[in-house]
């Protein structure tokens, strides 16, 4: 009951909602993700089990996103990351004298 609840919580008419998707739920007609399952009707709802984000060409852009996405894991969803804005290895950036850095090696 607890996940019906959670998942009626923004619908108009809530207690008519909760007991809809209490019986779709319990007869196995409809099953959510496991996310959904563990979540819902908690003080941290989370009704997705897949998270994409995009990340920034510049090193706060990344920590931010590195970042975002341990805060996600952290209630069992699915994560990916688009990285096309992200320059590669010795491309050529926005200040016209400036270089991606190159791996150091030893």
């Amino acid at each position: 009951m607890r996940v019906a609840m959670g998942l009626a919580l923004n619908e108009i008419d809530r207690e008519a909602r909760a007991i809809e998707f209490y019986e779709v739920l319990s007869t196995f007609d409809f099953m959510s993700s496991t996310p959904t399952l563990f979540n819902a009707g908690t003080r941290h709802s989370q009704l997705s089990s897949c998270y994409l984000s995009t990340v920034s060409d510049d090193l706060d852009g990344i920590y931010e996103a590195i970042k975002e996405n341990a805060l996600l894991a952290k209630y069992a969803g699915g994560l990916g990351n688009d990285w096309t804005p992200v320059r590669a290895l010795a491309a050529t950036s926005r200040v016209r004298t400036a270089r991606a850095r190159e791996w150091c090696r030893s």
